[in-house]
């Protein structure tokens, strides 16, 4: 097993750039969670990076055996250089470096049934991550993201997906705007998530094929696409407080719409 060197150490720093992931088509992943969701995803993994200090410990877990088993080129690094390409407090001891996921949005659209979500503008890693780990386990069919959206390969974002990253389709840099009318000329219904002044998502059935637009966490929808929505949406309040976080949000409504099937 080889040490990373130098070179290396600095071309995986710059995955922590958005300059770096935009331009490079793999990304990093850290944590023994992450990395096994990738292994079990059967994602191509270009390396995987072992601290020193840690490798003891992870040569008697199973996971190791999948690393040596698929063949996976494998480096150690000491551990004052994992946390140079890490942007945790404090590194679990093991990354990898995985092959982007590619989807095909003609297949997702062209279904008979469709659940498909769209994101306009949402800016918190946090949000955005967690949203995809939700839609996954509300089995939405694909996510689009606007152009101002930050970007899913965003390492905050990677983590609050917690695998999901792997397995829910998701396309980024979309004109929402096309994406709309791409959408009702499939004949998909499009929900509008508002604050207010729309229709309680507790009485809303889910038609063969819908899409729910989620807006910016500050400022909503911008207006040019919610003029192009079928209908608006609304979660009642039964208390106080000025909104809701968008990732709650739209866990919030992706139950309700299922929860008549």
């Amino acid at each position: 097993m080889r040490e990373l060197g130098k070179n290396q150490i600095k071309q995986i720093r710059s995955l922590q750039t958005k300059k770096g992931r935009v331009s490079n088509p793999f990304f990093l992943i850290e944590g023994l969670y992450l990395c096994q969701e990738a292994l079990e995803a059967k994602n191509q993994i270009e390396k995987c990076i072992i601290s020193k200090s840690y490798l003891t410990d992870l040569r008697s877990n199973s996971f190791f055996e999948s690393i040596e088993q698929r063949n996976i080129p494998t480096f150690t690094i000491p551990d004052n250089d994992l946390k140079k390409i890490s942007d945790t407090t404090s590194p679990q001891g093991i990354a990898m470096i995985v092959k982007k996921p590619h989807y095909d949005s003609d297949e997702v659209l062209k279904k008979a049934r469709s659940n498909i979500l769209l994101l306009d503008d949402l800016q918190d890693p946090g949000n955005v991550g967690t949203i995809i780990r939700t839609a996954r386990w509300f089995g939405i069919d694909a996510i689009f993201l606007g152009k101002n959206s930050v970007e899913c390969f965003n390492s905050k974002v990677v983590r609050a997906t917690m695998g999901a990253i792997f397995y829910m389709p998701f396309f980024e840099d979309n004109d929402l705007r096309l994406v709309i009318e791409e959408l009702r000329h499939k004949k998909y219904k499009i929900f509008a998530s508002v604050r207010e002044n729309g229709r309680s998502i507790a009485t809303v059935k889910k038609p063969e094929k819908a899409a729910v637009l989620i807006g910016n966490e500050s400022q909503g929808i911008d207006p040019n696409l919610l003029r192009l929505c079928d209908e608006k949406i609304t979660i009642l309040s039964r208390g106080s407080g000025d909104s809701l976080n968008a990732a709650i949000a739209c866990g919030i409504i992706l139950y309700e719409m299922n929860r008549y099937e």
